[in-house]
């Protein structure tokens, strides 16, 4: 009877090491799948032309033909027509006035510097009106740009911007009324 049991126990020892070692095999399997097969798919799909963008906690899609010289190019055509009261910018603004900013970043203001957020839908943009300087806030919408506000102060009028979910980065604060001195946080 001893020898019996001892048998058993040295079956089982073997099962166990052999399921050990599936386990372990399976595991690596995957590891190697994720960290190389996987990647290489990811960047298959990437050059197809979609690619996903993490906005904060919201996935969006977006072409990614999309580039900052076709936004810069866009929020140029809308400012021509329709900045500086609607006369129009003389004077189209540069890609490299432009910096790209997270929606998350904390806001920053930089005196002729313009922002266009990283997703290209959102902008502030300074530039010139005659002899005093201008800000205008524009927005992305159905692949045109729009000019939301036009401002030669640095924040914009709050009934205007509020509830067009500018990220923090482009625009942080806003004026109550046009006799506000201190703006108040969007």
């Amino acid at each position: 009877m001893i020898k019996n049991s001892q048998k058993q126990t040295g079956s089982a020892h073997v099962v166990i090491i052999i399921i050990l070692i599936l386990a372990l095999l399976g595991t690596l399997g995957f590891i190697f799948w994720q960290n190389y097969i996987n990647k290489d798919l990811a960047n298959q799909n990437s050059t197809t032309g979609i690619q996903s963008v993490e906005d904060d906690s919201v996935s969006t899609y977006q072409a990614a033909l999309y580039t900052l010289d076709d936004a810069v190019a866009g929020i140029n055509k809308t400012l021509l027509e329709s900045g500086c009261s609607d006369s129009g910018v003389s004077n189209a603004i540069l890609k490299n006035a432009f910096k790209q900013v997270s929606d998350s970043d904390p806001y920053t203001y930089q005196g002729g510097a313009s922002k266009i957020n990283t997703g290209l839908s959102y902008a502030f943009v300074q530039y010139g009106c005659g002899s005093q300087g201008s800000v205008a806030l524009l927005k992305k919408a159905n692949d045109t740009w729009i000019l939301i506000s036009e401002d030669a102060r640095g924040y914009p009028m709050c009934e205007i911007v509020r509830g067009q979910s500018f990220p923090v980065s482009i625009v942080e604060k806003c004026y109550v009324d046009d006799r506000a001195t201190d703006p108040v946080a969007i």
